[in-house]
């Protein structure tokens, strides 16, 4: 049976995978809000949908057919990991302890040892 597209057909598109992806995407969003629940900037969830004219054929007059192309996408605030290191002049780089952050690098930070 033809359906016509309309918002209450988009689940039945490509038998239910437009619907598997964009509730996907909103899990995902969903699991970002969770995980960073202090950042509240907007996270955002597009819906695509591009329609493309076919030129009919020979025999053909007027619109017959059309591309019917669906783009899901999100947009959330960039991660943000942050960690002092040192300025190395003789190797033009910088440097860091790659295990833990050490007494030189958090200022105030005491040992077990102090």
């Amino acid at each position: 049976m033809s359906e016509i597209l309309r918002t209450e057909t988009l689940t039945k598109v490509r038998d239910g995978a437009l619907a598997i992806e964009l509730d996907n995407t909103l899990a995902e969003i969903y699991a970002d809000c969770v995980s960073r629940p202090n950042l509240t900037k907007a996270r955002s969830v597009t819906l695509q949908i591009d329609v493309t004219p076919r030129p009919p054929e020979e025999d053909q007059v007027g619109l017959r057919r059309v591309e019917v192309s669906f783009k899901i996408s999100k947009k959330t605030p960039p991660k943000h990991v942050s960690r002092p290191m040192r300025v190395r002049p003789q190797s033009k780089g910088f440097s860091f302890e790659s295990d833990t952050d050490n007494i030189e690098s958090a200022h105030g930070q005491q040992t077990l040892d102090d």
